[in-house]
């Protein structure tokens, strides 16, 4: 299961956050970005199933220093690779 949060960090603790975010989800984090923005980090979490993505954000949501955590989870991926970009008429 693939899961995308969103994360609002309070800005003096985003290095803890980001240490303990890696404690939590350990191999579940497949990538975990520093972004500017509304939000503060960007995490892309493959789970075994969606009641282990649930544990793992609800632990990550309880940590010092998250304001707010939003969620999207994957239901279809289209690779770079199955687009031809001549079939987009960009051009």
């Amino acid at each position: 299961m693939l899961t995308y949060a969103l994360i609002g960090v309070n800005q003096k603790k985003l290095d803890n956050v980001k240490e303990n975010i890696q404690t939590i989800a350990g191999e579940e984090i497949n990538k975990l970005f520093t972004v500017y923005g509304e939000y503060d980090l960007v995490l892309k979490l493959k789970s075994v199933n969606a009641k282990k993505a649930r544990e793992t954000l609800t632990k990550i949501r309880a940590l010092d220093g998250v304001n707010s955590l939003s969620t999207g989870v994957v239901t279809h991926s289209t690779h770079e690779e199955d687009v031809q970009p001549d079939s987009l008429n960009l051009i």
